[in-house]
């Protein structure tokens, strides 16, 4: 079996090499270690997220009929290689543009695909991940975050943790149960929710580093017009799961977890 790059894989390589040496600025580099940002690299990640975009690098891997690249695995993590090699920058709106940007591309509405997607690669609209909750341990299903219909919106209450960037975010794509009857996987919503809102309240947790990337979200009377419910009320479960065939892939940068340990 032939383990080596083919010829296109490296002259991939090489285009890749030639932007960022080009177009990362000296005093970005080796800031690419960690996962999330710190309160004083949000202009920094922000503008280089918009530089990404705007050269079709966040967009490496969707098919060529929705304007991305359509570039294979080998090629997507030769790009990530590079990028940690590089010591680039981590960008703003990391969850928006893995996860949630090709999910609404294959489950969204095509109000939501215009609305949302080039504002999620832009870096003008920033997204958290609000499925997580403090009494449903790893059982995804056992959440109970409510959402019911009330004068014509969907007004959810409930908890959520372990949000990364939640301090920060526009938005949360996020899970609310909309009916207890039935199996409980199949009775959970997809909601893309304004966290500017009175309904909204973010607390950071702070962890023995220091750091506090992560956040928990409280939801009061929180609301969410129908256009923001991404499939149907019972959806959420399997779009939920659209979202993690994203995340296995999106979020596995070897390079850079190497880089942080040393090797």
């Amino acid at each position: 079996m032939d383990l080596s790059f083919t010829k296109e894989e490296e002259s991939f390589r090489e285009e890749v090499r030639s932007w960022l040496d080009d177009n990362l600025p000296a005093e970005w580099r080796h800031r690419g270690v960690g996962g999330y940002r710190e309160d004083d690299d949000e202009d920094l990640q922000r503008r280089w997220q918009r530089m990404l975009h705007e050269a079709r690098w966040l967009k490496l891997g969707w098919p060529k009929e929705a304007g991305g690249r359509g570039a294979t695995p080998v090629m997507q993590a030769i790009y990530q290689e590079e990028m940690a090699r590089a010591g680039a920058p981590m960008i703003l709106g990391r969850l928006g543009v893995t996860l949630l940007a090709p999910t609404l591309l294959g489950h969204g509405t095509q109000w939501q695909q215009d609305e949302y997607i080039d504002r999620i690669l832009s870096g003008d609209l920033v997204f958290c991940q609000g499925f997580s909750e403090p009494d449903a341990g790893s059982d995804l299903a056992g959440l109970r975050t409510r959402a019911e219909r009330k004068d014509g919106k969907w007004v959810l209450n409930g908890q959520k943790t372990w949000s990364s960037g939640a301090h920060y975010a526009d938005k949360s794509f996020l899970l609310a149960r909309t009916s207890t009857e039935g199996e409980a996987h199949k009775g959970i919503g997809f909601f893309l929710v304004d966290m500017h809102q009175p309904g909204v309240e973010v607390r950071r947790i702070r962890q023995m580093t220091g750091g506090g990337e992560f956040s928990e979200i409280f939801l009061s009377g929180a609301e969410v017009d129908d256009r923001d419910l991404v499939g149907q009320p019972g959806d959420g479960w399997k779009i939920a799961m659209a979202v993690f065939g994203f995340e296995r892939g999106g979020l596995a940068q070897a390079a850079r977890f190497e880089r942080a340990v040393g090797t």
